[in-house]
């Protein structure tokens, strides 16, 4: 991955030049072994994004269930589930 953009609340953030490849994730940096896979993907830099991300997950049924176990998997270490009843009461 050369390049990831993050939307949010405080506008774009832009990371460039993520590298890609065992060498991005090799060298006593300080990735979890859990991580190992996704430091390869997307570069040190790559898993730091992931895990300064905030997720809200609309929906917990079939799919936002598999998509909150799926962001864990991947670095994500904030998220929030909230379901369509929830949602619908705070309206």
């Amino acid at each position: 991955m050369e390049e990831l953009e993050i939307v949010g609340p405080e506008g774009i953030k832009s990371y460039d030049g993520l590298r890609r490849g065992a060498d991005s994730a090799a060298g006593g940096n300080n990735i979890n072994p859990m991580e190992e896979r996704n430091a390869r993907a997307f570069g040190e830099a790559g898993v730091k994004a992931l895990h300064g991300l905030k997720v809200l997950i609309l929906g917990v049924g079939g799919l936002g269930s598999a998509m909150a176990y799926l962001l864990s998997r991947l670095g994500v270490r904030q998220s929030q589930s909230m379901t369509i009843n929830a949602l619908m009461s705070l309206i």
